[in-house]
């Protein structure tokens, strides 16, 4: 159904984790931006950072811009067997707490 639709512009990214919820999000480099936030959330508050950075690329500003900011950048994972356990019971818990989606 979309063959003959053209994008100009797209956004998209991999599931990240940090270890203190941190984030990045904001210009990394002149006309490069980055919102690398999502902490196993996924959809929604993937779609609402990335309309917060094209905002926030065309100069705008408003309060949700503002707190994205100035959060906290991410901490480093310990290393890689405790990660991999820490990090699945991370999903669980952001999962459980978030409820069914459906």
């Amino acid at each position: 159904m979309l063959a003959d639709v053209e994008l100009d512009y797209t956004w998209g990214g991999a599931l990240c984790l940090s270890a203190n919820n941190g984030a990045l999000f904001g210009q990394c480099e002149d006309g490069v931006f980055e919102a690398v936030d999502c902490n196993g959330l996924g959809l929604s508050r993937g779609s609402a950072s990335g309309k917060l950075i094209a905002e926030h690329a065309l100069g705008e500003s408003n309060a949700l811009i503002d707190q994205l900011l100035h959060q906290p950048h991410p901490r480093s994972l310990p290393m890689r067997s405790i990660a991999d356990f820490a990090v699945s019971a991370a999903i669980w818990m952001k999962e459980f707490s978030a409820g069914a989606e459906l």
